[in-house]
């Protein structure tokens, strides 16, 4: 084949690629329609808003913050994530971003939900060059198709999704690829090359830590493969590794820097692993200083010359010394190690958290559902021990340099995507190089000439068959269309967005007050409803008690300890979902494990129910009409009643049938919202002993929703009797208007007027 066909053949198999790519991550999964025919859309993704919210903020202040007040509100946390991703998009989308800033928020809400569709299809082309040049057309057409179809990549990829992994997996990628040029033997024997590649390998590594400090894992694969080329240079001339290896680190470290001294978690914990601080600077650097002896080893007769023995037992020095550092530095209890093991009690907190995560489910084992395994990897995975077993042979035992990155990456990422399923998306790439290039090796044994002519289309159907699960998958919902749910009075998903767009209506963006709600509705919270949050997705990462608050809060049985626990917090409204009655076991886990078992029994088919003592709980109050009453409709605790400081401002229009409501039998609302308030205060005279009642209706038109009220008290000895009022009877109550206000005092009865100033500002109100 010429060079031109050649060059044509590859144009051909990247844009076939990039259709098989493309075409997976446009469908519906974490991109949700507002109506059923209408195109415009939100994200489901609660880290991809996060990222919307930080790029936002950087397009208007000029930089990526690393601490955000809105977080662990009132006292504000640092970020977990490190600056750079969001750096990136905010400089790509900056040219483009509207004016206007209404537009603004939900333009760059669906451009960052956008990015990783890109990200996930160049994925897919630079696993398919990289197999081209390791092992021609066929090769290429199934690592591409691999790494296309495969659903562990689409699931980080697909429109709506906004995570920074596709990113972070392209960047690996990238950096897989450049070491493959790197180590061939025409580059490791120029130095201006080897400069070149390590600079370019440099800014890639100094851009992945500096977007996911625990890509730092795909770091040291890099580094695996250098160590390795350490050894071999002993064997055989390479004069230009030390170039490569030294530029490398050097640039990454260059690169990472600006990054690492503005880390807030640098100041607190110096020698972190989990977030940016000076252990990942001491790393590169004393990367770089493994190669500083090799620099001038070529010329004639140096120590470390190739062939000497000091250049033979140079790896096992390198190795000695820095476990000897370490040892030293653990023994004594150096600062480095204090900060390392501070690190690893923050990160096994964290990971309780984690844990709890379903990208942190494994692939394999008890806890794997059945069939994930081939959903996510695909039936070749049953191979790739075998492609990878023949890659090694070919790059350890005869030297295949180029080979080498590919070979240590799938081995490393194999295990961990196994444990932890998030790495399946960083696995695709070097496991699609590996399958790609054990095929185009088979071909290249075929004797037959037509077979070897129709090795394409065969390899093509075998990436095809080898993905099948998550072709299946794909097919299925592309060609099922719009789901019927969508934009429906049954749409759940829209009803809580709604619910935090109306939040945002009342925001003036001041961060004054904060909303309270489970911890994965935080970054909705801070990106959509434009206001601080107590807890956020970030889990226990930023702080236990923000984690924990909001669960404490819904499991309250106190109405004091709740109040306490929301005038602490400056909450001005809280988000109670019509699923929060699935999230018991979560919030027990989190605040109270040891009331587990009073909260939640056996259910039918091994399912958890809500116990008759939850109904009792501020979680089910704020569900079910504000008042503490069992399903059988008994009074619970020893005040049942509704709570004076909470009042209802809005009710999804959206039915959750799920859950029926226990008091009307009906499907709840996706979403209540209710506002937490100083209340007015009412005071009526009367005859000590006799009973006031005051009573109203909250109606909430556009969902068809009524909220009784009730309140009775008892003249006192005072002759007065008291109340606390959350409702306006004058003026809308959010989007409730109150109705049908009575009173009645033995044979005294009327109306009553209490205006929003009264109930805002705890007005004494006299009823006459």
């Amino acid at each position: 084949m010429t060079s031109r066909l050649r060059s044509l053949a590859l144009v051909a198999i990247l844009a076939l690629v990039a259709l098989l790519a493309w075409f997976p991550r446009s469908v519906e999964g974490l991109k949700h329609p507002y109506t059923r025919e209408g195109t415009e859309w939100f994200s489901r993704d609660p880290d991809g808003l996060y990222h919307a919210r930080r790029v936002e903020r950087a397009l208007a202040e000029g930089e990526v913050a690393d601490t955000d007040p809105r977080m662990d509100f009132p006292g504000g946390a640092p970020i977990p994530w490190p600056p750079y991703y969001d750096a990136v998009l905010a400089k790509a989308l900056a040219p483009f971003a509207p004016e206007d800033a209404a537009q603004r928020w939900s333009w760059i809400e669906r451009a960052t939900a956008s990015a990783p569709r890109l990200f996930g299809v160049l994925a897919a082309l630079v696993a398919a060059f990289a197999a081209w040049k390791l092992a021609g057309a066929s090769g290429a057409l199934v690592a591409g198709a691999t790494v296309a179809l495969c659903r562990g990549t689409i699931n980080y990829s697909v429109v709506g999704t906004g995570d920074h992994h596709a990113w972070v997996a392209l960047l690996a990628a990238l950096a897989l690829l450049a070491l493959t040029f790197a180590l061939r033997r025409d580059a490791l024997r120029s130095h201006r090359s080897a400069l070149g590649w390590g600079v370019l390998l440099g800014l890639l590594v100094g851009l992945l830590v500096g977007s996911w400090v625990a890509s730092l894992l795909y770091v040291l694969e890099l580094q695996l493969a250098l160590g390795w080329m350490l050894w071999r240079r002993s064997k055989e001339p390479l004069p230009a590794l030390a170039t490569l290896g030294f530029t490398l680190h050097v640039t990454a470290l260059l690169v990472l820097l600006p990054a690492v001294l503005s880390s807030p978690w640098r100041l607190q914990f110096p020698w972190m692993v989990v977030n940016l601080s000076w252990f990942h600077v001491t790393l590169l650097a004393l990367g770089a200083l493994v190669f500083v002896p090799l620099l001038g080893a070529n010329r004639e007769m140096a120590p470390l010359a190739t062939g000497t023995r000091l250049a033979r037992r140079y790896p096992a020095l390198v190795a000695l010394v820095l476990l000897f550092l370490a040892g030293t530095c653990w023994a004594l209890e150096l600062a480095p190690a204090r900060g390392i093991a501070e690190g690893f009690e923050w990160v096994s907190r964290a990971d309780s958290f984690m844990d709890t995560v379903q990208e942190s489910y494994p692939l394999v084992g008890a806890r794997a559902e059945n069939g994930v395994l081939f959903l996510a990897l695909g039936y070749s995975v049953l191979v790739l021990p075998l492609a990878l077993a023949w890659m090694a042979w070919r790059a350890f035992r005869h030297a295949e340099h180029e080979l080498t990155p590919w070979v240590i990456a799938t081995a490393a990422l194999l295990p961990q995507a196994l444990q932890q399923r998030r790495f399946a998306d960083a696995l695709a790439v070097p496991m699609a190089v590996a399958l790609g290039w054990a095929v185009g090796k088979l071909v290249e044994r075929v004797p037959s000439p037509a077979l070897r002519r129709l090795a394409p289309v065969l390899t093509l159907a075998l990436a095809l068959l080898g993905q099948l699960p998550s072709v299946r998958s794909t097919w299925r919902r592309m060609s099922s269309g719009r789901e019927p749910v969508v934009g429906s009075p049954q749409d759940v998903v829209l009803g809580e967005r709604k619910a935090l767009e109306w939040i945002r209506t009342q925001s003036r963006g001041d961060d004054a007050w904060s909303v309270l709600a489970h911890w994965d509705r935080g970054h909705g919270i801070e990106f959509v409803a434009d206001a601080p949050s107590i807890a956020t997705n970030f889990g226990s990462y930023i702080g236990l008690d923000s984690y924990r608050d909001p669960a404490r809060f819904f499991l309250a049985e106190s109405p004091t300890v709740a109040r306490e626990l929301l005038e602490r917090r400056r909450v001005r409204y809280i988000l109670a979902p019509s699923a929060l009655m699935n999230l018991v076991p979560s919030m027990c886990r989190i605040a109270a494990p040891e009331q587990r078992d009073s909260f939640l029994a056996p259910g039918p088919q091994g399912a958890l129910r809500a116990t008759e003592r939850w109904f009792g709980t501020l979680g089910a109050r704020l569900l079910f009409q504000g008042t503490a009453v069992s399903p059988a409709g008994v009074p619970l605790g020893s005040q049942p009643g509704p709570l004076p400081f909470l009042r209802l401002v809005h009710v999804s229009p959206q039915r959750d049938a799920r859950f029926p409501d226990p008091i009307t039998g009906l499907p709840l609302p996706a979403a209540f919202v209710w506002e937490f308030v100083p209340a007015a205060r009412v005071e009526i005279r009367g005859n000590p002993g006799e009973f006031f009642d005051l009573e109203l209706d909250v109606l909430f038109a556009a969902s068809s929703y009524r909220l009784p009220w009730r309140s009775r008290v008892q003249v006192g000895a005072d002759g007065f009797a008291r109340t606390l009022v959350p409702y306006s009877t004058n003026e809308p109550n959010g989007e409730g208007e109150a109705r049908n206000v009575r009173w009645r005092l033995g044979t005294r009865a009327g109306t009553l007027g209490i205006s929003e100033l009264d109930v805002r500002e705890s007005r004494t109100v006299i009823v006459p």
